[in-house]
């Protein structure tokens, strides 16, 4: 089978699971085979490379190799050692080698594409961004069938879209209401006095809408110059308050069918003065699955923090931009501090060092094709990143952070409270089905990926009141 055709089959298998439809099982196990009979190289030795190789053993499918450009600092995986770039031009020609792309994002993959192209033009290569999806899928549903369903940092760690999986949105629902239950059994919400814990109204036939990152302020500890939400760019110290937060969620969810995924991200969300309140309030929201909390781990929770992030639905993900960066030591001694007050109170968290970031800050209106952008959009790992801040619902960070600054028109944005229950309802499926925002018609991603440095930080003279402005 030549990579065009495994790659064709990826693409729409893929795109079956993101609409609910499970794969053809002798097709899959047909495509498994034809990668089995090819010497199989792996070109990314990070998480999503190294999840590869682990379901392809479980397939009994060789890797002969890794590649990576942090080559010598990974060293060797699996008793291999990470070969360079450099080295597919040795496999330039033949026509057994197939590489699979081990990138978790489609943007990744275009700049892995881009170093073959450049170094051995004539390899074949797969996408590994649908093969970890559907195989790990396959693996969850068979211990799915017997009840078993993966701890939830399984489901986060592999797929940008895990709320696009029925397994994960079965089993979070489940969580949740059972949860829910007991409460109402013991008569115990779990939230404060004054938390208005009383049945919400709903309506008969909710959104399909179920993914939301919640912006809780535009205060952050951190200047990324290349920061994907442009907080150092918007001038802003604006923290919400709680009640903010929870009437915006409470009105989400209650036009929702359910709301499997909210991440509450920043800014800094642990610097937010009441985000263990806004936590402990919101576990007792119905119809809200996973949360999802992110730091940069550069302010450090206190232990009131930690057990109330200490809860089965619960998982913090720390980005620890401390590597190969301007950070200070006084920053990096923070995220170490951070992870060990989480670990100490044995709350569920992941950490994340961020190797590879994309710039996408640029606002100049680019000359895209249309089918380029949609093609863009639905594969883009910023489109699986909805914000909501202060009653609009965003698509993505870079188009609020670009609304914000007025660097491009309102647009293709829901104000949730201009609505009643059954507008709502309306206005979320719209927003679920487009298939383009004007916004990425300013994005830099659609023009072109271009790496930078996850994490580094703008020289602490800048001006933060327009993006790349001048230091003062």
């Amino acid at each position: 089978m030549s990579s065009t055709r495994i790659n064709d089959t990826l693409a729409r298998m893929y795109a079956g699971l993101l609409d609910s439809k499970d794969p053809d099982p002798s097709e899959l196990d047909a495509l498994i085979e034809a990668i089995r009979a090819r010497e199989v190289i792996i070109y990314g030795a990070g998480r999503s490379g190294r999840m590869l190789k682990s379901l392809f053993d479980g397939l009994n499918v060789p890797v002969s190799a890794f590649v990576d450009r942090q080559h010598a600092k990974i060293g060797q995986i699996d008793g291999m050692d990470v070969q360079r770039p450099g080295w597919l031009s040795l496999k330039d020609g033949r026509p057994e080698p197939l590489v699979v792309l081990g990138a978790g994002t489609m943007q990744l993959t275009e700049l892995i594409e881009a170093d073959i192209t450049r170094l051995a033009p004539s390899l074949e290569r797969a996408n590994g961004v649908f093969l970890v999806y559907l195989l790990h899928y396959q693996s969850c549903k068979a211990k799915a069938e017997h009840g078993e369903y993966p701890p939830l940092k399984h489901c986060i760690s592999y797929h940008v879209k895990p709320y696009k999986c029925p397994i994960f949105c079965r089993h979070v629902e489940e969580l949740a209401e059972a949860e829910l239950a007991e409460a109402d059994a013991s008569g115990d919400c779990g939230c404060d006095s004054a938390c208005n814990a009383t049945p919400q109204s709903t309506v008969e036939a909710g959104s399909t809408f179920n993914d939301v990152g919640y912006m809780l302020g535009e205060v952050c500890t951190l200047k990324c110059e290349h920061c994907h939400e442009g907080v150092p760019y918007l001038g802003s110290t604006e923290r919400l308050p709680k009640e903010t937060v929870l009437r915006d969620i409470r009105k989400l969810t209650e036009a929702s069918r359910f709301l499997h995924r909210l991440d509450l991200v920043g800014g800094e969300p642990f610097s937010h003065p009441q985000i263990a309140d806004i936590v402990r309030e919101l576990v007792t929201v119905p119809k809200i699955g996973y949360i999802g909390v992110f730091t940069s781990g550069t302010s450090v929770p206190d232990a009131a923090l930690c057990e109330a992030l200490r809860h089965d639905r619960i998982i913090v993900t720390v980005s620890d931009y401390g590597h190969d960066n301007n950070l200070t030591d006084k920053q990096k001694d923070k995220i170490h501090r951070t992870i060990d007050m989480l670990a100490a109170h044995e709350v569920n968290f992941v950490v994340y060092p961020d190797r590879y970031w994309v710039d996408l800050n640029g606002y100049d209106k680019g000359d895209v094709p249309e089918a380029r952008l949609e093609e863009h959009f639905s594969n883009c790992f910023m489109a699986a990143c909805h914000r909501i801040y202060d009653g609009t619902l965003y698509h993505c960070p870079y188009q609020a952070g670009g609304i914000k600054m007025e660097k491009f028109e309102k647009r293709d944005v829901v104000d949730i409270h201009a609505h009643d229950l059954a507008g709502l309802v309306s206005e979320l499926d719209k927003f679920e089905n487009t298939k383009v925002i004007d916004a990425c018609r300013y994005c830099n991603l659609p023009k072109g990926p271009t790496e930078v440095t996850a994490g580094r930080q703008l020289d602490r003279r800048h001006k933060v009141i327009r993006i790349h402005a001048e230091t003062s």
